[in-house]
């Protein structure tokens, strides 16, 4: 059967054909592609259909509403059955070998595993940006405790390879998630592995549709962002997806997110303790310093 692909579309005309062909130039072969398209005005859907009618590894689900991005990718997963299974974004560019050098790492097919890799940044055109997402975006790709990845996700959808007791376990991806990749990511931190790839293995497309961009981490930028974000109340949606996490995996005693929960009740100086004790740490010090001064918030 060899591995799976999911690829969630929506009016992704001006890039679906060349992230397709760079999965049929992978190096390895065995794979199916399953595609849902979220109810697209544009070409997207014909593309898809030309492109199924010279290679029968193409498959399109039935859909006629539009689920958004997490509930797409959540129906594409149950529609599959393979052991691995890889996530694909529409507007990116694979790297030929990105298939193979990801299966050497796929061993565990009896605890739920994710594994990611580094991704090339790069923009409309396919120039280059920077090498790294990780390094633009100053991400630590080991950062995947528990702990880290309830304040925040550094686990990118489209680098994503994850086995069936993962899909098994985190489906389905309830509304209360920030996106489907935070919620599997921290379905494999608590209950098996997350495991870094540091290898470049697919073009990381960026332009003004993206759902979420490679942005760099910068002071001045940050701060300025951070302001009006916590005036905005950020912890909105981690404080949201912590809760469904706990609700759905019956984690009532566990108590890092007792304590996360907790954060927006008590004073200041208890959510700061509860930070620290916790080790509730964002990525970098930019980071860490806005977390620390500015008020906490749900």
């Amino acid at each position: 059967m060899g591995s799976e692909i999911v690829l969630a579309t929506y009016n992704g005309a001006k890039y679906i054909r060349e992230q397709i062909e760079s999965i049929q130039r992978q190096t390895v072969q065995e794979w199916t592609l399953i595609v849902r398209d979220d109810g697209s005005t544009d070409q997207t859907l014909d593309i898809i259909r030309s492109m199924m009618a010279s290679d029968k590894r193409i498959r399109l689900l039935p859909s006629k509403v539009n689920k958004g991005v997490k509930q797409n990718f959540s129906l594409l997963l149950e529609a599959t059955r393979a052991t691995w299974v890889f996530l694909a974004d529409q507007d990116d560019i694979w790297h030929p070998q990105k298939i193979e050098i990801m299966l050497k790492f796929a061993k565990d097919n009896k605890n739920p595993v994710l594994i990611h890799h580094d991704l090339e940044v790069v923009d409309e055109k396919g120039t280059r940006i920077h090498r790294s997402f990780w390094k633009r975006a100053g991400l630590n790709p080991r950062a995947t405790s528990f702990n880290r990845l309830l304040m925040q996700n550094n686990v990118t959808g489209a680098a994503m390879l994850i086995n069936r007791p993962l899909i098994k376990k985190a489906l389905p991806i309830p509304e209360d998630a920030m996106m489907h990749d935070s919620w599997l990511a921290l379905a494999a931190s608590m209950f098996g592995a997350v495991i870094p790839v540091n290898e470049r293995l697919v073009k990381y497309r960026q332009h003004a549709s993206n759902q979420l961009g490679a942005k760099p981490l910068q002071f001045c930028n940050y701060v300025m962002e951070g302001t009006e974000k916590v005036k905005k109340t950020p912890y909105k949606a981690p404080q949201k997806q912590a809760k469904a996490f706990q609700d759905r995996f019956s984690l009532k005693n566990r108590q890092e997110l007792i304590d996360f929960l907790a954060l927006p009740k008590v004073s200041y100086v208890e959510s700061r303790l509860l930070l620290f004790k916790n080790r509730f740490f964002k990525q970098g010090w930019f980071r860490n310093l806005f977390l620390f001064i500015a008020p906490y918030r749900s």
